[in-house]
């Protein structure tokens, strides 16, 4: 069982300190992958190394993260700092494999498109500052990228982060309504690696202390900003069982969805969570009440995670753009076809149907 990044709490007001206790000298190439709101955190932390900064554009559809790779890896850069939301992350975990298992678009195409499985190890450092508490990425073996109009994932290892950093001083902007579409993202990676047939021992141990934190943020603290350390704390747990889990529907789907609605990840899960916990009540109730049985009564309050999910379902719908999946009508025997992954370890799954099912809900 491989142990999970080591986690530094500490605010990163030092950056080169941080660096230089992982190996950075002076003269290293030291790349810096991020999204363009961290560009003054960026400027403010790392004026010191006459950095290569990076920025990963936002854009619609999904960037294209392996041109933007290619581009500025710059021989595959023996330091690299990754910050922001998942797409940084991401892209970080790509820059940092550059040069192993892949040394252009091609290659790293030909490896997606055949499992995405790295081989080889990771010849950068690699650093992880997440800006946002939802994708896990800072702490799972796995990086998502967008080919043509798919998402595709490495998977590996060697993408485990040398070190995670939570700084507050990166969520300090977040909005409430922001940190409340968060939450929902976190819960849909604990309870779809917890019930996947695929879960392991790992993903059970941190799956009920991301549970935990998560409830204090969400149930007794009402999501304060000023507490969002459980959030980041609970994302992180939620990572590890990403690494050493398999997902379920909701985000096998998604990554299919995303791209052709031009929706975020979280709205994706956003709609399709409830319908596939109905359908996982409906044909798996046994590994759900198993889920349900470790969300502490002294912490949820001993609401079943239906209620749960119902809760952050609203807490999340005002940042949903629910009009944009008007397009899968029509789509939905062909979006379903392209669905793929381990579907098998979705405990609800029986056939295309049910894939083609979960989109017509209303």
């Amino acid at each position: 069982m491989i142990a999970p990044p080591r986690k530094n709490v500490a605010s990163a007001d030092d950056w080169k300190a941080v660096c230089s206790d992982l190996g950075w000298t002076s003269g290293r190439a030291l790349l810096v992958v991020h999204t363009p709101s961290a560009t003054e955190y960026v400027h403010r932390n790392f004026g010191w190394a006459g950095v290569r900064a990076h920025l990963v554009i936002r854009e619609e559809p999904q960037p294209q993260h392996l041109e933007l790779l290619e581009k500025h890896a710059f021989d595959e850069a023996p330091f690299v700092v990754g910050i922001g939301g998942g797409k940084a992350l991401d892209a970080a975990k790509g820059a940092a494999m550059w040069g192993a298992d892949f040394r252009s678009v091609e290659e790293m195409t030909r490896l997606l498109e055949s499992g995405g499985r790295v081989q080889h190890s990771r010849p950068s450092t690699l650093v992880l500052a997440p800006s946002i508490a939802s994708s896990g990425s800072e702490a799972s073996r796995g990086a998502i990228f967008t080919v043509g109009t798919k998402k595709m994932g490495l998977r590996g290892d060697s993408l485990l982060p040398d070190l995670v950093v939570h700084d507050a001083g990166l969520w300090s902007s977040l909005s409430r309504e922001g940190t409340l579409h968060h939450a929902f993202d976190i819960f849909a990676h604990l309870i779809e690696t917890t019930i996947s047939l695929r879960r392991t021992p790992q993903a059970l141990e941190h799956a009920g202390l991301g549970l935990d934190v998560l409830g204090e943020w969400i149930v007794r603290r009402d999501a304060a900003i000023a507490d969002y350390q459980f959030a980041m704390d609970a994302s992180y747990h939620a990572g590890v069982c990403l690494g050493s889990s398999s997902t379920c529907l909701p985000h096998r789907m998604q990554y299919v969805l995303g791209p052709a609605t031009h929706t975020t990840h979280v709205e994706g899960i956003w709609f399709l969570a409830r319908s596939w916990h109905a359908l996982t009540r409906e044909r798996s109730e046994t590994r759900l009440k198993e889920f349900e049985g470790m969300l502490r009564p002294e912490v949820w309050g001993g609401a079943d995670s239906g209620k749960i999910l119902a809760r952050l379902h609203e807490m999340a719908a005002a940042k949903v753009r629910l009009e944009r999946f008007a397009i899968l009508k029509g789509r939905e025997a062909e979006l379903a076809k392209m669905v793929d992954g381990d579907l098998s370890a979705d405990p609800s799954y029986r056939d295309v149907s049910d894939i083609q099912a979960l989109m017509t809900h209303d």
